[in-house]
Protein backbone atom coordinates (compact mmCIF):
# COMPACT_ATOMS: atom_id res chain seq x y z
CA UNK A 1 0.00 0.00 0.00
CA UNK A 2 2.49 2.62 0.53
CA UNK A 3 4.03 1.98 -2.62
CA UNK A 4 1.27 3.08 -4.50
CA UNK A 5 0.04 5.58 -1.87
CA UNK A 6 3.08 7.65 -2.26
CA UNK A 7 2.46 7.61 -5.97
CA UNK A 8 -0.28 8.99 -5.77
CA UNK A 9 1.08 11.75 -2.99
CA UNK A 10 3.63 12.27 -6.08
CA UNK A 11 0.75 12.84 -8.34
CA UNK A 12 -0.89 15.46 -6.14
CA UNK A 13 1.78 16.97 -5.20
CA UNK A 14 19.94 17.53 -23.93
CA UNK A 15 23.18 19.17 -27.80
CA UNK A 16 25.58 17.45 -26.33
CA UNK A 17 26.26 13.72 -27.45
CA UNK A 18 23.76 11.39 -26.64
CA UNK A 19 24.27 8.29 -24.92
CA UNK A 20 22.00 5.27 -25.59
CA UNK A 21 21.06 3.11 -22.66
CA UNK A 22 19.06 0.23 -21.71
CA UNK A 23 16.79 2.62 -19.50
CA UNK A 24 16.75 6.44 -18.62
CA UNK A 25 14.33 9.17 -18.07
CA UNK A 26 14.61 10.82 -21.46
CA UNK A 27 13.85 9.26 -25.21
CA UNK A 28 13.90 10.39 -28.16
CA UNK A 29 11.39 9.55 -30.59
CA UNK A 30 11.53 9.29 -34.17
CA UNK A 31 10.94 7.03 -37.52
CA UNK A 32 7.35 6.24 -38.64
CA UNK A 33 7.18 9.89 -41.20
CA UNK A 34 8.48 11.99 -38.67
CA UNK A 35 10.73 14.43 -40.29
CA UNK A 36 12.23 15.62 -36.76
CA UNK A 37 12.20 13.47 -33.81
CA UNK A 38 10.33 15.01 -30.76
CA UNK A 39 11.39 13.70 -27.04
CA UNK A 40 9.43 12.19 -23.95
CA UNK A 41 10.76 12.80 -20.47
CA UNK A 42 10.08 11.20 -17.12
CA UNK A 43 9.59 13.50 -14.73
CA UNK A 44 9.46 13.67 -10.62
CA UNK A 45 7.25 15.84 -8.07
CA UNK A 46 9.27 16.60 -5.18
CA UNK A 47 12.95 16.47 -6.38
CA UNK A 48 16.55 17.96 -3.69
CA UNK A 49 18.68 17.90 -6.33
CA UNK A 50 17.07 19.51 -9.53
CA UNK A 51 19.86 20.72 -11.55
CA UNK A 52 21.54 17.00 -11.34
CA UNK A 53 18.61 15.89 -13.84
CA UNK A 54 18.86 19.46 -15.70
CA UNK A 55 21.30 19.37 -17.89
CA UNK A 56 22.68 20.47 -21.25
CA UNK A 57 21.46 17.04 -22.67
CA UNK A 58 18.16 17.82 -21.81
CA UNK A 59 17.75 21.74 -22.15
CA UNK A 60 18.83 21.13 -25.63
CA UNK A 61 16.30 18.68 -26.46
CA UNK A 62 13.66 21.01 -25.07
CA UNK A 63 15.42 24.32 -27.07
CA UNK A 64 15.79 21.72 -30.52
CA UNK A 65 11.84 20.90 -29.93
CA UNK A 66 8.57 23.60 -31.27
CA UNK A 67 6.45 22.91 -28.31
CA UNK A 68 6.83 21.49 -24.38
CA UNK A 69 3.65 19.45 -23.19
CA UNK A 70 3.01 19.13 -19.93
CA UNK A 71 0.50 17.74 -17.65
CA UNK A 72 0.00 21.13 -16.46
CA UNK A 73 0.98 24.85 -17.48
CA UNK A 74 2.02 25.85 -14.61
CA UNK A 75 2.76 29.18 -15.80
CA UNK A 76 -1.47 29.26 -17.41
CA UNK A 77 -3.04 31.74 -14.86
CA UNK A 78 -6.58 29.85 -14.76
CA UNK A 79 -4.00 26.77 -13.76
CA UNK A 80 -2.79 28.62 -10.99
CA UNK A 81 -5.51 30.01 -9.61
CA UNK A 82 -7.38 26.82 -9.66
CA UNK A 83 -4.34 25.35 -7.97
CA UNK A 84 -4.47 27.94 -5.40
CA UNK A 85 -8.40 27.95 -4.91
CA UNK A 86 -7.81 24.02 -4.21
CA UNK A 87 -5.21 23.84 -1.70
CA UNK A 88 -7.28 26.52 0.55
CA UNK A 89 -10.38 24.84 0.53
CA UNK A 90 -12.38 23.27 3.26
CA UNK A 91 -13.21 19.45 2.92
CA UNK A 92 -16.79 18.65 3.73
CA UNK A 93 -15.59 16.47 6.75
CA UNK A 94 -12.69 16.96 8.96
CA UNK A 95 -10.15 14.65 9.34
CA UNK A 96 -10.54 14.02 13.49
CA UNK A 97 -14.56 13.33 12.59
CA UNK A 98 -12.92 10.31 10.68
CA UNK A 99 -10.82 8.81 13.60
CA UNK A 100 -10.79 7.81 16.90
CA UNK A 101 -9.28 8.79 19.73
CA UNK A 102 -5.73 7.01 19.60
CA UNK A 103 -5.86 7.92 16.01
CA UNK A 104 -6.40 11.68 16.60
CA UNK A 105 -3.49 11.25 18.87
CA UNK A 106 -1.21 9.37 16.74
CA UNK A 107 -1.83 12.04 13.28
CA UNK A 108 -1.38 15.05 15.78
CA UNK A 109 2.09 13.85 17.24
CA UNK A 110 3.03 13.52 13.44
CA UNK A 111 1.86 16.80 12.30
CA UNK A 112 3.54 18.39 15.39
CA UNK A 113 6.41 16.19 14.63
CA UNK A 114 6.91 16.89 11.19
CA UNK A 115 5.28 20.39 10.44
CA UNK A 116 5.45 21.76 14.12
CA UNK A 117 1.43 22.04 14.06
CA UNK A 118 -1.01 20.40 15.10
CA UNK A 119 -3.58 18.36 13.08
CA UNK A 120 -6.06 21.03 14.11
CA UNK A 121 -4.21 23.33 11.53
CA UNK A 122 -5.34 21.16 9.02
CA UNK A 123 -8.47 19.44 10.48
CA UNK A 124 -10.76 20.82 7.63
CA UNK A 125 -8.76 19.35 4.92
CA UNK A 126 -8.70 16.41 2.93
CA UNK A 127 -6.30 13.61 4.27
CA UNK A 128 -4.83 13.60 0.85
CA UNK A 129 -3.79 17.19 1.05
CA UNK A 130 -2.96 16.70 4.80
CA UNK A 131 -0.42 13.68 3.57
CA UNK A 132 0.93 15.79 0.37
CA UNK A 133 1.96 18.28 3.53
CA UNK A 134 3.70 15.55 5.70
CA UNK A 135 5.54 13.89 2.39
CA UNK A 136 7.44 17.05 1.19
CA UNK A 137 8.72 17.61 5.07
CA UNK A 138 12.67 17.29 5.45
CA UNK A 139 11.87 14.43 7.55
CA UNK A 140 10.93 12.34 4.60
CA UNK A 141 12.65 13.77 1.60
CA UNK A 142 15.73 15.46 3.30
CA UNK A 143 15.38 18.92 2.13
CA UNK A 144 13.14 21.32 2.94
CA UNK A 145 12.70 22.63 -0.29
CA UNK A 146 11.68 19.55 -2.64
CA UNK A 147 11.58 20.80 -6.21
CA UNK A 148 9.20 19.70 -9.01
CA UNK A 149 10.98 18.89 -11.84
CA UNK A 150 8.09 20.00 -13.96
CA UNK A 151 8.12 23.60 -12.55
CA UNK A 152 11.90 24.05 -13.30
CA UNK A 153 10.95 22.66 -17.31
CA UNK A 154 8.25 25.37 -17.11
CA UNK A 155 10.64 27.66 -16.22
CA UNK A 156 12.98 27.25 -18.73
CA UNK A 157 10.46 27.60 -21.16
CA UNK A 158 9.30 30.82 -20.06
CA UNK A 159 12.69 32.24 -19.99
CA UNK A 160 13.20 30.76 -23.62
CA UNK A 161 9.90 32.21 -24.78
CA UNK A 162 9.12 28.50 -25.42
CA UNK A 163 5.35 27.29 -26.25
CA UNK A 164 3.87 25.59 -23.17
CA UNK A 165 0.77 23.17 -23.53
CA UNK A 166 -1.10 22.35 -20.61
CA UNK A 167 -1.98 18.41 -21.16
CA UNK A 168 -4.72 18.42 -18.43
CA UNK A 169 -6.44 20.72 -16.71
CA UNK A 170 -6.25 20.85 -13.13
CA UNK A 171 -9.62 20.39 -12.29
CA UNK A 172 -9.27 17.45 -14.53
CA UNK A 173 -6.31 15.76 -11.79
CA UNK A 174 -8.13 17.57 -9.01
CA UNK A 175 -11.20 15.01 -9.44
CA UNK A 176 -9.16 12.06 -9.86
CA UNK A 177 -7.68 13.02 -6.16
CA UNK A 178 -11.43 13.49 -5.08
CA UNK A 179 -12.45 10.11 -6.67
CA UNK A 180 -10.76 8.53 -3.72
CA UNK A 181 -12.94 7.24 -1.11
CA UNK A 182 -12.35 9.35 2.13
CA UNK A 183 -12.03 5.92 3.84
CA UNK A 184 -9.28 4.90 1.66
CA UNK A 185 -7.66 8.60 2.02
CA UNK A 186 -7.97 8.21 6.16
CA UNK A 187 -6.40 4.51 5.95
CA UNK A 188 -3.28 5.89 3.68
CA UNK A 189 -2.86 8.48 6.26
CA UNK A 190 -2.71 6.31 9.19
CA UNK A 191 -0.43 3.96 7.42
CA UNK A 192 1.88 6.89 6.42
CA UNK A 193 1.33 7.92 9.93
CA UNK A 194 2.49 4.70 11.56
CA UNK A 195 5.17 3.72 9.27
CA UNK A 196 7.02 7.02 8.65
CA UNK A 197 10.81 5.32 8.69
CA UNK A 198 8.97 3.37 5.66
CA UNK A 199 8.07 6.14 3.67
CA UNK A 200 11.29 8.04 3.89
CA UNK A 201 12.95 4.63 2.99
CA UNK A 202 10.40 4.35 -0.03
CA UNK A 203 11.33 7.77 -1.03
CA UNK A 204 14.31 7.54 -0.79
CA UNK A 205 14.37 4.48 -3.44
CA UNK A 206 12.61 6.02 -5.48
CA UNK A 207 14.69 8.55 -5.92
CA UNK A 208 17.55 6.89 -6.50
CA UNK A 209 16.16 5.09 -9.04
CA UNK A 210 15.20 8.78 -10.96
CA UNK A 211 19.03 10.27 -10.59
CA UNK A 212 20.01 6.68 -11.87
CA UNK A 213 17.41 7.54 -14.82
CA UNK A 214 15.73 4.37 -14.48
CA UNK A 215 12.19 5.31 -15.39
CA UNK A 216 11.54 1.32 -16.10
CA UNK A 217 12.60 0.78 -13.05
CA UNK A 218 10.66 3.21 -11.17
CA UNK A 219 7.48 2.03 -12.67
CA UNK A 220 8.26 -1.46 -11.52
CA UNK A 221 8.84 0.24 -7.90
CA UNK A 222 5.55 2.70 -7.93
CA UNK A 223 3.01 0.34 -9.77
CA UNK A 224 3.89 -3.16 -9.84
CA UNK A 225 4.72 -3.50 -6.31
CA UNK A 226 1.47 -1.75 -5.11
CA UNK A 227 -1.28 -4.25 -5.59
CA UNK A 228 -3.88 -1.65 -5.18
CA UNK A 229 -3.02 -0.27 -8.38
CA UNK A 230 -5.05 -3.29 -9.74
CA UNK A 231 -8.04 -0.69 -8.80
CA UNK A 232 -6.92 2.37 -9.86
CA UNK A 233 -4.33 1.83 -12.74
CA UNK A 234 -6.49 2.08 -15.23
CA UNK A 235 -7.83 5.87 -14.46
CA UNK A 236 -4.71 7.16 -13.29
CA UNK A 237 -2.14 5.82 -16.12
CA UNK A 238 -3.51 4.01 -19.01
CA UNK A 239 -6.74 6.61 -19.91
CA UNK A 240 -4.09 9.28 -19.49
CA UNK A 241 -1.68 7.42 -21.32
CA UNK A 242 -3.51 6.78 -24.33
CA UNK A 243 -4.99 10.60 -24.41
CA UNK A 244 -1.46 11.71 -24.82
CA UNK A 245 0.02 9.19 -26.77
CA UNK A 246 -3.06 10.38 -29.44
CA UNK A 247 -1.65 13.84 -28.83
CA UNK A 248 1.85 12.60 -29.86
CA UNK A 249 0.55 10.82 -33.30
CA UNK A 250 -1.65 13.86 -33.62
CA UNK A 251 1.05 16.82 -33.83
CA UNK A 252 4.46 15.26 -33.75
CA UNK A 253 4.36 15.70 -37.94
CA UNK A 254 3.85 19.07 -38.31
CA UNK A 255 5.68 19.51 -34.71
CA UNK A 256 8.85 18.30 -33.20
CA UNK A 257 7.11 18.42 -29.13
CA UNK A 258 8.95 17.74 -25.84
CA UNK A 259 6.86 15.59 -23.72
CA UNK A 260 7.37 15.67 -20.10
CA UNK A 261 5.00 13.68 -17.59
CA UNK A 262 5.41 11.71 -14.50
CA UNK A 263 8.15 8.89 -14.96
CA UNK A 264 5.55 6.37 -13.93
CA UNK A 265 3.71 6.49 -17.23
CA UNK A 266 6.79 5.87 -19.37
CA UNK A 267 7.10 1.71 -18.21
CA UNK A 268 4.50 -1.30 -18.66
CA UNK A 269 3.19 -2.94 -21.30
CA UNK A 270 0.47 0.32 -21.09
CA UNK A 271 3.04 2.70 -20.78
CA UNK A 272 4.13 5.74 -23.79
CA UNK A 273 7.38 3.77 -24.43
CA UNK A 274 5.83 0.54 -25.16
CA UNK A 275 2.91 2.10 -26.89
CA UNK A 276 4.86 4.15 -29.12
CA UNK A 277 6.78 1.15 -30.62
CA UNK A 278 3.34 -0.33 -30.83
CA UNK A 279 2.54 2.45 -32.98
CA UNK A 280 5.39 2.51 -35.31
CA UNK A 281 7.79 5.10 -34.28
CA UNK A 282 11.35 4.05 -32.93
CA UNK A 283 11.73 5.26 -29.33
CA UNK A 284 15.52 6.26 -28.28
CA UNK A 285 16.77 5.67 -24.50
CA UNK A 286 19.09 8.87 -23.77
CA UNK A 287 21.68 9.12 -20.62
CA UNK A 288 21.15 12.86 -19.37
CA UNK A 289 25.36 13.78 -19.06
Amino acid sequence: MRSFRLFVVLFILFGSKLIVAQDALLWRISGNGLSKPSYLFGTIHLHCQPYEVVKTVLTNAIDSSNVVALELNFFDYDTRVAMLKSEMAKSDKTISSQLNQKQIKLVDSVCQALLGQPLTDFDNRSPMMLMSRLYSTKSIVSCSEPVPIDILIAGICTKTGKEIFGLESFAFQDSLIKSFPDSLQIAWLLDFCQNTDSAKSEFNSMTTLYNQQKALALYGLLVKNSPEMIFFKEQLLDDRNYRWLEFLKDNMKEVSIFMAVGAAHLGGETGLIAALRAAGYTVTPIIIK
